[in-house]
C-alpha cells in the first residue's frame, strides 16, 4: 500500500515531490519540478527499478515494517521521502524505497491525524476534506470502479460520472454526482446530503437523502430521516464543526479526535441533543460553546485534560 503521510516534509521539495506523486502539480509549477535536478535524480533511480529482477519478497511482512516505522516519530528512518536523500548514490537500495510505491501500488492510503484537515483530490476529479483522526483508501484503478473506504468523518464533492461508493465500517454511501457528508466512527454512521441525492445503506436497511437532509443508523437501523441546513454540513472543513440535535457523546467524541484529549462523558448526559457548535483553535474555549450552554459543570486542566461533572 502507498501510505501518504501529509504532515511530516523537511522542505519545499518534500512537498512538491508527495504533490507530484498524487497527481496536484500543474501548468508552469510541474513543468520547473520536473526540471529540479534533484528530482530528474529520483526518477532517474526509480525508472531503473523495471531493469532490475528483484528477489521473491514477503510483502506482508515488509509493508509491516514499513508501516511501524511510519508510526514510530522518535525514528528519522520513519520520514520516507527525506531518506532518499541518503540513498541516492545507492540505487539498489533507492530501488527499495521506489518499490513501496511498486509493490503496494493497488492501495492508496490518505491519513490524517489529530488537528489535522486534508484536502485531496480524487482521480476522478472529484475532491474529498478528510476530517481529523481519518483515514481514506482506494485502489489505484479507482476511474475504472469508484469505491473507496473511509474511517472517521470527510466531506465530498462528486464529480458526475458511474456510481462513486463509499464504504465504512457501518455501512454504505453510494451516489453518481452530489456533495455530501460521512461519519463512521466509535459506532455512529451519520450521512447528510448538501447537494444532489445519496442513498445511504447499513444491514440491509437503505435509505434515500436529498438536499438537507440526513439520516443516522444505530446498529443497522434508520432513524427517521432529519432537515438540516444545508450550508452548515461542511462547516468543520472551515474550522468550525455546527451539529444540529446531534447526541451529546457525538459531538464529545468530535472533540475527542479533533483535540487528541480523552473526554469521560458521563452516563447521564448520554443521548442529551446538542444544537451548536465548537472551534476548532482553542480547546478551552471549544468546552465553553458545547458545555456551557447544556448546563453542564466542567473544569480544565493546565494539560487540557476536560473534567465533566
Amino acid at each position: 500500500m502507498n501510505k501518504i503521510n501529509h504532515t511530516n516534509f523537511d522542505n519545499d521539495f518534500d512537498k512538491l515531490l508527495l504533490q507530484w506523486f498524487d497527481g496536484n502539480l500543474y501548468g508552469q509549477e510541474l513543468s520547473d519540478f520536473e526540471a529540479d535536478p534533484k528530482f530528474i535524480e529520483y526518477k532517474k533511480i526509480g525508472d531503473s527499478a523495471n531493469e532490475i529482477d528483484f528477489p521473491i519478497i514477503n510483502q506482508d511482512s515488509l509493508l509491516l515494517k514499513i508501516k511501524n516505522q511510519l508510526k514510530d516519530n522518535d525514528v528519522p528512518s520513519a520520514k520516507v521521502i527525506p531518506l532518499w536523500k541518503k540513498l541516492v548514490s545507492v540505487a539498489v537500495v533507492a530501488v527499495a524505497i521506489f518499490g513501496v510505491m511498486i509493490l503496494f501500488s493497488a492501495d492508496i492510503i490518505i491519513d490524517s491525524h489529530h488537528a489535522i484537515q486534508l484536502s485531496h483530490a480524487l482521480p476522478d476529479g472529484s475532491q474529498v476534506i478528510l476530517n481529523s483522526d481519518s483515514e481514506l483508501e482506494y485502489d489505484n484503478n479507482f476511474n475504472q470502479e469508484r469505491v473507496l473506504n473511509l474511517k472517521g468523518e470527510a466531506f465530498f464533492q462528486v464529480e458526475k460520472g458511474k456510481s462513486f461508493t463509499v464504504v465504512t465500517d457501518e455501512g454504505e454511501v453510494s451516489v453518481l454526482g452530489t456533495s455530501f457528508n460521512v461519519l463512521a466512527r466509535d459506532g455512529v454512521f451519520v450521512v447528510s446530503c448538501k447537494t444532489g441525492k445519496v442513498q445511504v445503506s447499513s444491514k440491509n436497511n437503505s435509505k434515500i437523502i436529498t438536499p438537507g437532509e440526513r439520516v443516522r443508523f444505530s446498529n443497522g437501523v434508520a432513524t427517521n430521516i432529519e432537515k438540516v441546513n444545508p450550508v452548515k454540513i461542511d462547516d468543520w472543513t472551515s474550522g468550525e464543526s455546527y451539529f444540529e440535535r446531534a447526541p451529546l457523546q457525538e459531538v464529545i467524541s468530535s472533540m475527542s479526535h479533533k483535540y487528541d484529549v480523552e473526554i469521560d462523558l458521563p452516563q447521564a448526559y448520554h443521548g442529551k441533543l446538542f444544537t451548536g457548535s465548537f472551534i476548532h483553535s482553542d480547546f478551552q474555549k471549544a468546552s465553553k460553546m458545547v458545555l456551557v450552554p447544556m448546563g453542564i459543570a466542567y473544569e480544565v486542566t493546565e494539560n487540557d485534560v476536560l473534567k465533566i461533572h
